[in-house]
Formats: C-alpha cells, sequence, structure tokens
C-alpha cells in the first residue's frame, strides 16, 4: 500500500471533468480498492468548496450539485491532517520557494509522511521541481 497526499486540485476533478480527471479518477479508484492512502491538509476541504462557489458562480455547474460535491467529499476516507501540525514547515518551504503557505502546507505534509505530492496545480508543481523532488505531476501518472 502507497501513500500519497493529495491537493484541492487532484479532489475536484473527482467531481468536475476537466483535463486530467481520467488520471485524477485512477487515484480515486486506488483509494477505493486499498491499494493508497490518501492524505491532505484539512486546508483542502476549504479550497475544494471555494473552488465548488467559484464553479456555481461562473455557470459551470448548478448550487445542487456543488453542495453534494461538498457533502461526498466529506465522506471520501481521506486522512486528513490539521493545518497547525504543519504551518511552520508550510512557512519555511513556502519562503523556499515563494509559494502560498496555502500551498505549502501539502507540501509540508509530504516532507513529513515522506510521500510523494499528487497535483495538478501546474504553477506548483513547475515552481518547486526538481528541488522538491517528491512532487508528482498528474499527467506523468
Amino acid at each position: 500500500m502507497t501513500d500519497w497526499v493529495v491537493d484541492s486540485s487532484i479532489a475536484v476533478k473527482w467531481f468536475v471533468e476537466e483535463e486530467h480527471t481520467e488520471e485524477a479518477l485512477r487515484i480515486f479508484d486506488d483509494l477505493l480498492s486499498g491499494a493508497k492512502i490518501l492524505w491532505a491538509p484539512d486546508l483542502l476541504i476549504s479550497e475544494f468548496t471555494n473552488v465548488m462557489w467559484k464553479r456555481v458562480l461562473a455557470g459551470d455547474i448548478d448550487e445542487a450539485f456543488a453542495v453534494q460535491s461538498v457533502r461526498d467529499l466529506l465522506q471520501i476516507d481521506l486522512k486528513i491532517v490539521e493545518s497547525r501540525e504543519l504551518v511552520s514547515s508550510a512557512l519555511e518551504l513556502a519562503v523556499q520557494f515563494r509559494r502560498t503557505v496555502y500551498d505549502s502546507l501539502y507540501l509540508a505534509l509530504s516532507l513529513r509522511l515522506e510521500c510523494p505530492i499528487i497535483t495538478a496545480d501546474r504553477r506548483l508543481y513547475k515552481a518547486v521541481h526538481p528541488e522538491f523532488p517528491g512532487i508528482r505531476w498528474v499527467g506523468a501518472l
């Protein structure tokens, strides 16, 4: 069994069809089958919900779908870690990579667990790869 950190860019693809949804759904299938344990900081829930809100405002999805998607996300067996346990390391990483603390919470969790982080956030990936060898691009899975 393999542990991975996933960010909100992956979780959104479990519910909304967009580029790299197929790869993200394979990650989700690995979770359901027990082949992978997926971890995330608690920030993922707020980020995911915010993306759903933006999609409603843009007219991409309706409010009922967004609400149900949030409820469904909360039922997924993600291993959630409180951000308070990660913020010191996240701040150091944010300064090092000139990324937001929000993005760096995922990096900090990856370091803490000594497992890869899987992302579909191209800007994050480009900013830290190859100096952060634990980051994986969803399109390369």
